[in-house]
């Protein structure tokens, strides 16, 4: 069932939010474990000696491949938000940070 569109402000930015944060966040895991199992299979063979944790541990590995993928993405996307105008408080907003959190994780991006 989806919730009723709700307004999200942002400082100085806006966007409508189709669901609320609980079924975007059930959203984000059912589309990571479909991408990580998809990954797993394409990229690895389970050995027959391994058949109790092969799959699991193919999983683990493809997560961390995807983990640092999403943060390639998330700097990239804050990097092209700070070039159209994005401060610190609306990059920490929109990524579930502080301003402060923000400025840490990417130090130097706003424009001078």
């Amino acid at each position: 069932m989806h919730a009723v569109p709700m307004v999200v402000v942002m400082p100085g930015k806006h966007f409508d939010a189709l669901l609320n944060e609980q079924e975007i966040t059930a959203l984000a895991d059912t589309y990571a474990r479909d991408v990580v199992q998809r990954m797993a299979q394409q990229c690895f063979r389970v050995r027959e000696e391994a058949q109790h944790d092969g799959q699991e541990l193919a999983v683990l590995h493809c997560a961390g491949h995807l983990r640092e993928a999403l943060q390639r993405l998330a700097d990239a996307a804050a990097q092209e938000a700070a070039s159209k105008g994005a401060g610190y408080p609306d990059l920490g907003l929109a990524s579930g940070m502080t301003r402060q959190g923000a400025r840490r994780r990417w130090p130097g991006i706003l424009p001078t």
